[in-house]
């Protein structure tokens, strides 16, 4: 079977540049308006694949930090539910829709935010073919 190189977020050197922004700078300031970009997506569900919140799904007994619900404006229950939405992906479609939604250059997720554009264009298409990783992020 053939399989699509993972680009951008794929390589050792992008993660690494990564951390070290984050590092740096500290978490990204959320702002909802990112989450309003997608018509076809309801704005909990945006808000969680944007903030990589798929965690809520985990288990039962995980509590959704008040800190979160409180950036987001998201209530409990709605994280929940968006959160088990996007952990209902398969795990290639949801690497696909992070990978689309991440800048090209770390540091412009900071300046910019996700590339909202992109992201919507992944989420309304098809996934690739299954991604080629790296021996390092297998």
């Amino acid at each position: 079977m053939e399989r699509t190189p993972l680009g951008g977020w794929g390589t050792a050197g992008t993660v690494r540049r990564f951390v070290d922004v984050l590092a740096e700078r500290g978490p990204v300031t959320w702002r909802p308006e990112w989450a309003a970009s997608f018509p076809y997506l309801p704005a909990e569900t945006a808000t969680v694949l944007l903030t990589g919140a798929t965690y809520c799904a985990a288990a039962d007994e995980v509590t959704v930090p008040p800190s979160y619900l409180e950036v987001t404006g998201l209530s409990a229950p709605a994280a929940r539910t968006a959160s088990d939405a996007i952990a209902a992906l398969p795990k290639g479609r949801l690497l696909h829709l992070l990978n689309a939604a991440m800048p090209l250059e770390p540091a412009a997720l900071w300046e910019s935010g996700p590339d909202t554009a992109r992201l919507a264009s992944a989420w309304s298409e098809p996934s690739p073919t299954p991604y080629e990783f790296q021996p390092w992020l297998e």
